[in-house]
């Protein structure tokens, strides 16, 4: 499953941006706690699965960092 295909299945319109060759960022507008983390762990554990390049078999190194933008007025959208 690709990120792209987490976002649809937990997010409603993600955007997926390339930062730099191998930095991502992925924005959303949700304000649910458990979902927002619901979706990090699905993003993590698939980022997790060993990749076969050639006939080896590499690991990804993951970090992820969280930020929380809360709007004053909360009809207001990013999006």
């Amino acid at each position: 499953m690709e990120i792209k295909q987490i976002g649809n299945k937990f997010i409603k319109k993600p955007i997926l941006v390339q930062l730099s060759g191998d930095e991502f960022i992925i924005l959303i507008n949700e304000t649910e706690n458990k979902t927002l983390t619901h979706f990090v762990e699905n993003v993590l554990a698939v980022l997790s699965v060993p990749i076969k390049i050639s006939e080896e078999k590499s690991l990804l190194s993951v970090s992820v960092s969280v930020d929380v933008s809360i709007s004053i007025n909360r009809n207001e959208s990013i999006f």
